[in-house]
């Protein structure tokens, strides 16, 4: 038991003794660190040195006590007036804890609540401002949404759920809160089936491609009626990485203004018609007494002379029914090779009957102008359109319009409205005196339904760009107020026609019930380097087919008790890459031509059936 207790007063002093010297090592640190946590550390440094001298004063005591040394000191420590020592001790060390407690913690503590405090009611006034905004912005988000007549929807990609707001259902025919829309499958269900495919291929675009279309027009279900023609614009929310999260889109309903379009821009072939009604008239009266006369002279020694006059007068009367029927919207697109400058030169003799007294129209064309590929009806229009703009800025005054032609080669094009590439143009220029457009007008002319004239539909402009697009051709515009204003069109030139076929050892078969037909045909084919069969009917053709070998068939359509087509089917069954020109008088209800078989439409000339031909054979 002696040695028990004196073992607790040495190893108790021995851990006090410690933890003494582990404040010793760290105070700094933790003064650096933490001066409120400093300050404990000292206190319990203090209370430790207390100890470790409270523990070795006993223990020196209690060993001389049990006799087991410190014989002088113990005897010392045991007197009365050395046993207050450890209670002063005690006391001093409490006193010091209480001044440090009142002096340093207290406050501290104090001063560490209401800093607390200060700062969470900072944040709650922050959070509640932050709410606020929110709840502002909130409203403000569903204001826009109820103010736009466009539905809007919130697709997340990685989850496929979906958002759409009481609009997207109300374009519909839905009542609010009626259409389910809450998956991506049920917003591809409220497109049409026909376009269900093409709206799925477009959002996946969306989402892969950051270059990808922007909008779609489909056709969507309505809940009673017929379907509506929408626009349907999305934009993805991507991350860092520029993986999209989120797909927003918002849908435009069209129906009313594509109907407008549409009926607007009949209205325009209507009245570009009638403008050109008179003039067509006259012109192919003119036409019908050169074939007329040329006819009844036929035989006379002067017969070459008036075949050819007979012959050009033939051609032109196809150009102007090919062009009649492209202005109805019943004929077909002709590509074919064009003088500017004769289509321009035609325009102006239609038009003097219709001209303003007061306006003067100059006619500037270039010796040897090139061509262009084009459609004839289609870019008549085109210049037409541009006369009559130009006619109009005259108003009342006298005037002058300048119509000039020129080949140009470029090289870099900038002032092009529409891109267009290097190489060699054919250029139509319309310069007029007339009032001139500002640069606001100017930077406007060419948006659909926008005009400056009081019974115009501003289609006109809109239309030519589609219509130079489809050339890949390009248009420059110059103007300013009082100055006038000057449009240049620029198609590309067309490459020079490639040399008749050379002679061979071919043959052909023409297959065409009018004898005078065959026989012309048979002649001009011959020429190109082909002996040449003719039958009357499809049966026939096909047991000569099946007889003999040919290197090219020349079919018509309206065979006599056979469609042409039925006939063509049966020749591909056995020589599928026989080479065959299907040849019509009217145009067809449904695209024939593949890369073994071409379409002309009669009548054609022997330039456009060597082009055929040549396509066909691959030379």
């Amino acid at each position: 038991m002696r040695y028990l207790t004196i073992a607790n007063y040495a190893v108790v002093a021995a851990l006090w003794l410690a933890i003494l010297g582990f404040y010793l090592r760290y105070r700094r640190i933790a003064k650096e660190q933490d001066p409120l946590v400093a300050t404990l550390l000292g206190i319990l440094a203090l209370d430790a040195l207390k100890s470790v001298v409270e523990n070795t004063f006993f223990g020196i005591v209690w060993t001389r006590r049990y006799g087991l040394g410190f014989e002088e000191l113990g005897e010392i420590l045991a007197r009365p007036g050395f046993l207050i020592v450890p209670k002063l001790l005690n006391t001093f060390v409490a006193i010091t804890v209480l001044a440090v407690v009142i002096q340093h913690w207290i406050p501290s503590e104090l001063r560490t609540r209401r800093e607390t405090d200060a700062e969470r009611t900072k944040l709650l006034g922050a959070l509640g401002t932050s709410l606020s905004e929110v709840e502002r912005k909130e409203e403000r988000w569903q204001l826009a949404v109820r103010a736009t007549s466009d539905g809007i929807f919130d697709l997340d990609v990685e989850t496929g759920n979906l958002w759409v707001s009481e609009t997207y259902g109300e374009t519909l025919g839905y009542a609010p809160g009626e259409l389910r829309a809450e998956t991506r499958a049920e917003l591809l269900a409220t497109v049409h089936a026909d376009d269900r495919a093409r709206f799925a291929a477009f959002l996946d675009a969306a989402i892969d491609t950051p270059e990808a279309p922007a909008e779609i027009e489909v056709r969507q279900h309505v809940k009673q009626g017929t379907d509506r023609l929408v626009i349907i614009r999305v934009s993805a929310v991507r991350d860092d990485g520029q993986r999209a999260r989120r797909l927003v889109g918002a849908q435009s309903d069209i129906t009313e203004r594509r109907a407008a379009e549409a009926a607007l821009a009949m209205q325009q072939r209507t009245e570009s018609l009638g403008l050109l009604a008179s003039g067509i008239a006259h012109d192919f009266n003119n036409l019908l007494m050169i074939m007329k006369v040329n006819a009844a002279v036929v035989g006379s020694p002067g017969r070459g002379e008036a075949l050819a006059d007979l012959r050009a007068a033939i051609v032109r009367a196809q150009d102007l029914t090919a062009r009649l029927l492209a202005y109805s919207g019943k004929g077909k697109a002709l590509i074919t090779e064009i003088d500017l400058g004769e289509l321009a030169e035609e325009l102006v003799r239609l038009l003097r009957a219709t001209l303003p007294t007061q306006v003067v129209i100059r006619l500037e064309r270039a010796n040897a102008l090139g061509r262009a590929f084009g459609d004839a009806a289609q870019l008549q229009q085109v210049v037409l359109n541009l006369l009559r703009n130009a006619i109009d800025a005259m108003g009342d005054n006298p005037g002058t319009i300048t119509i000039s032609t020129r080949e140009e080669a470029i090289v870099a094009e900038t002032e092009s409205l529409l891109p267009i590439e290097p190489g060699s143009y054919v250029v139509l220029t319309v310069a007029d005196t007339g009032s001139g457009m500002t640069e606001e007008v100017r930077a406007r002319i060419f948006d659909p339904l926008f005009t400056t004239k009081s019974t115009g539909h501003g289609l006109g402009l809109s239309a030519m760009l589609g219509i130079l697009r489809a050339h890949k051709g390009g248009i420059r515009v110059e103007s300013a107020p009082g100055v006038g204003t000057s449009m240049t069109l620029l198609l590309p030139l067309a490459a020079a026609e490639a040399p008749d076929m050379a002679t061979s050892h071919r043959r052909a078969l023409i297959v065409d019930d009018e004898e005078a037909i065959a026989r012309s045909l048979k002649r001009l084919v011959g020429r190109l380097g082909f002996e040449v069969d003719t039958v009357a009917d499809g049966e026939a053709a096909l047991a000569q087919v099946a007889t003999t070998p040919y290197d090219l068939v020349l079919l018509d359509i309206g065979l006599p008790g056979s469609d042409g087509r039925v006939v063509l089917a049966r020749l591909r069954e056995k020589q599928p890459q026989l080479p065959v020109v299907l040849m019509s008088g009217r145009p067809l209800a449904d695209e024939v031509d593949d890369a073994r078989t071409c379409h002309l439409e009669k009548p054609f000339s022997a330039a456009a059936l060597s082009r055929c031909i040549r396509n066909l054979l691959g030379e």
